[in-house]
């Protein structure tokens, strides 16, 4: 709003039930099609880096024993690529753990991996709780299953993920509280970087919005 005539570039990449596997290494299918995609808009946009980089990815993953090392692998890889600078910020979107077709407490077990993955680098990961939102903003029905949010639904998450980063560039790091809803537990970051300067509130206006706010 501040700067409405600025130009933001987004290079888009994703195909739908794809494990880690595919965006590991060099060579990789995610992995390449990512690089192409990113070299091209660059190209295309006049630039040379990328400012930051959302993930959201884990639902084919929510079994796996090795999610966090099979991360690292990938974030070392990209921070080899001229295109990503060591410091770029990423943000990390939990899953679903309302998906009709899997366990449901496995997958909720799941955003456990990403608190834990940021916690190992905040400076340079946030985790996003999109996955605590209201199950009215996940698509019921047909094939989807809960997979997938509504429009509402993405425009929430897409408001707390741009708040997300831009506390991040600002330097105030991520807020890792995350607790699962079929267990319990909630696991905390070893660095909370939120201040009393910062107020926060899950707001739901409608039956089928859920809006995090910020006052930064």
């Amino acid at each position: 709003r501040a700067n409405p005539t600025r130009l933001v570039y987004l290079v888009y990449n994703g195909f739908g039930g794809a494990t880690i596997s595919s965006w590991m290494t060099p060579g990789a299918s995610l992995y390449d099609s990512l690089e192409t995609s990113v070299v091209a808009g660059l190209a295309a946009a006049g630039l040379s880096t990328i400012d930051g980089l959302l993930w959201w990815q884990g639902e084919a993953d929510y079994a796996s024993s090795t999610y966090v090392s099979d991360f690292e692998t990938v974030h070392a890889n990209w921070r080899a690529e001229t295109w990503f600078p060591y410091n770029t910020p990423i943000v990390m979107m939990g899953v679903t753990h309302y998906l009709e077709t899997v366990d449901q407490a496995a997958l909720a077990a799941f955003n456990v991996n990403l608190t834990k993955l940021e916690q190992r680098a905040p400076a340079f990961r946030t985790y996003v709780h999109s996955s605590d939102m209201p199950t009215s903003n996940w698509i019921s029905g047909g094939t989807d299953l809960k997979a997938h949010m509504t429009g509402a639904g993405y425009y929430g998450a897409g408001r707390m993920a741009a708040q997300a980063y831009k506390a991040m560039i600002k330097g105030k790091g991520p807020q890792s509280i995350y607790t699962n809803p079929y267990t319990g537990n909630v696991t905390v970051t070893d660095d909370i970087y939120f201040g009393n300067d910062v107020n926060f509130s899950l707001t739901k206006p409608t039956s089928t919005t859920a809006v995090l706010s910020f006052d930064l």
